[in-house]
């Protein structure tokens, strides 16, 4: 059976190994939709499938995986930072807060239309942080 996880994501991509060692990575290519506000669920539900169809029509025979993560603090959705202002913006956002992480994953099948989909809420309390250990944090890890 062909598997291919639609996410360029090294973190998706190391999970994945765990549980399936053969697969493909194939990138869906769908743009992250920037919503500042809505109901997280639906949003990240919506966005993993998206990415798994997208994929999934274009390889009929294989079984395709989409998965999307968006975070929830104050009723705002904040997905991946585009850039680095974006980076501290969230992370300034987040310190101090109790913010909700919403993961969802959708496994699709074209051929013959199986799609089943996922998610798993996590909440999260972020110890306030200062502009210093932002700066660190951000120099030191990959966040876009």
């Amino acid at each position: 059976m062909d598997i291919i996880l639609a996410s360029e994501s090294e973190r998706r991509f190391n999970l994945l190994k765990k549980i399936i060692p053969e697969f493909r990575v194939i990138p869906s290519n769908i743009p992250e939709e920037s919503a500042e506000k809505g109901d997280p669920i639906k949003y990240a539900v919506q966005q993993a499938e998206q990415k798994a169809t997208s994929v999934g029509r274009r390889y009929p025979e294989s079984v395709v995986i989409g998965a999307d993560t968006v975070v929830c603090v104050n009723d705002l959705l904040l997905g991946k930072p585009h850039d680095y202002d974006e980076a501290v913006r969230f992370l300034r956002l987040l310190s101090g807060r109790k913010h909700r992480v919403v993961t969802a994953v959708c496994v699709y099948r074209a051929a013959d239309g199986k799609k089943r989909t996922e998610y798993e809420i996590t909440e999260v309390v972020f110890k306030t942080i200062s502009d210093n250990e932002i700066e660190e944090y951000l120099s030191s890890h990959e966040f876009l």
